[in-house]
C-alpha cells in the first residue's frame, strides 16, 4: 500500500500595484498518448499529457483572456465582456 505525504505549503498574496492582472490556473485535463506517435523514432511508451490552459483578467479595463497552451497556434481568446 503506498501513502502519500502530506505538506503544508504556505502562500501568500502578492500586493497589487498601479498594475496587474488576475492569473488563474484551469484545469484543462489530460490525456494519454503513445510516444512513438508524438516523437519519430521514439518507443509504443504511453505517456501522460497535461492540457494547461489560463484565464487572465485586467480589472482596469475589464477585458479578460482564455489562453489554452496546447493551442499553441492560435492567439488567445480575448473578450471584453463577461467570460461565462
Amino acid at each position: 500500500m503506498s501513502t502519500k505525504q502530506q505538506r503544508d505549503i504556505q502562500v501568500n498574496a502578492l500586493p497589487k500595484g498601479a498594475s496587474y492582472v488576475q492569473l488563474h490556473l484551469l484545469d484543462a485535463g489530460s490525456f494519454i498518448a503513445q510516444e512513438s506517435k508524438i516523437h519519430a523514432g521514439a518507443q509504443d511508451t504511453l505517456l501522460r499529457l497535461y492540457d494547461w490552459a489560463f484565464h487572465l483578467y485586467e480589472p482596469s479595463t475589464g477585458q479578460h483572456v482564455l489562453w489554452d497552451l496546447g493551442l499553441s497556434s492560435v492567439w488567445p481568446y480575448i473578450s471584453t465582456n463577461t467570460l461565462l
